[in-house]
């Protein structure tokens, strides 16, 4: 019997806050409970994960989001604030830094594949990200905010499968999230969780992927 062939991989897909993107930005949900303490408890944390997946999905606002969750959880003004600095661009630039070693290596990989990022993001993040250059490194860039989806929902893997123009199988997503992983792996495509960039190479490579 003829031995079946793996696809060949002809797309890899990065996430961008915890891979790209490193510093406490990356979860903003994380960060969120830190600063509100034993206060945020899991059924006022489910609230804010409601209403910031809005925001993320581009249905609302950020101002919205941050108005509903204070209203829904009676925040004092203070904690407002607090709630509006974390997701404000500022907040998001000074935490933030660029995990130059995966830049390097997503350039590099993009001499024979076709290199783009599927990203869960609001558009103050989103203009931080562009201001810096991160995106021009990358084709496709695909943002929930703007596809109104999020991962791991499968309609925002879709989205980047049509715009590269490749199958499920063809395709590498990275994430450092098995919950977002999750979506892409259903669909076909093949997922690594993101540890560091040492550790991706060797993973990459194990999936078939070429750098010379």
């Amino acid at each position: 019997m003829q031995r079946k062939l793996k696809p060949e991989i002809k797309a890899i897909f990065f996430d961008v806050g915890g891979v790209i993107i490193s510093g406490i930005c990356a979860n903003t949900i994380i960060q969120i409970k830190k600063e509100f303490g034993r206060w945020m408890t899991v059924p006022r944390l489910r609230v804010v994960r409601r209403h910031l997946r809005l925001a993320t999905r581009g249905t609302c606002t950020v101002p919205k989001a941050v108005g509903n969750i204070s209203k829904a959880l009676r925040l004092a003004p203070a904690g407002r604030r607090t709630l509006q600095c974390i997701l404000s661009s500022k907040w998001y630039e000074q935490n933030s830094r660029i995990n130059r070693n995966v830049l390097a290596l997503a350039r590099r990989l993009a001499r024979r594949y076709i290199v783009g990022i599927i990203s869960d993001t609001i558009p103050s993040h989103t203009r931080i990200n562009a201001r810096w250059g991160i995106y021009k490194h990358f084709s496709p860039v695909v943002l929930s905010h703007r596809t109104q989806a999020y991962k791991p929902e499968a309609k925002i893997f879709r989205y980047a499968l049509r715009k590269a123009g490749v199958l499920a199988p063809e395709v590498i997503f990275i994430d450092d999230r098995s919950d977002k992983l999750s979506g892409a792996v259903k669909l076909g495509m093949h997922g690594i969780i993101f540890k560091n960039a040492t550790k991706l190479k060797h993973d990459l490579i194990k999936l078939g992927v070429l750098w010379k």
